[in-house]
């Protein structure tokens, strides 16, 4: 009964170290400013899209990302995948 008392306790004190812990850094605010790199020189730009991030517009780009390996549903040799 002993040690069910301390492991009560324990657990009672570990929660209310908790909820002080997280309720200090949830009243710190902090503030970054973000950085808008721009495009590399010749990437073709989205004329579709337009997208700002805190006033500052943001380069979209049209170019495709091909997959690290081949969807085997596009590939006509589909012996390779099973």
């Amino acid at each position: 009964m002993k040690k069910l008392s301390r492991l009560l306790t324990f657990c009672a004190v570990m929660l209310i170290l908790g909820l002080i812990a997280c309720k200090e850094t949830t009243t710190k605010t902090v503030i970054q400013k973000v950085k808008v790199y721009p495009a590399p020189e010749g990437i073709e730009l989205s004329k579709n899209y337009k997208v700002s991030v805190e006033s500052e517009n943001v380069p979209v780009y049209t170019s495709k990302i091909p997959p690290n390996n081949p969807i085997p549903r596009l590939n006509p040799n589909r012996e390779d995948y099973d």
